[in-house]
């Protein structure tokens, strides 16, 4: 799997919901998300558990 590995999340999406948009359509090809500075992770069936979680309280569901 390939995965892309971003220093910080504050340049990718111009929101919240384009940001969750962008890491379904990188899931869908089959690339991994990684942020090194918010350490949130696509790559692993864990992570992925992680941003589920972390997406749902602000009513987006990836």
């Amino acid at each position: 799997m390939h995965t892309l590995v971003v220093l910080s999340l504050d340049r990718h999406g111009r929101s919240f919901q384009e940001f969750i948009n962008m890491v379904a359509e990188l899931r869908e090809r089959g690339i991994g998300f990684t942020s090194l500075h918010e350490d949130l992770d696509t790559t692993t069936p864990g992570a992925r558990l992680d941003f589920h979680v972390f997406a749902r309280p602000r009513g987006v569901h990836p």
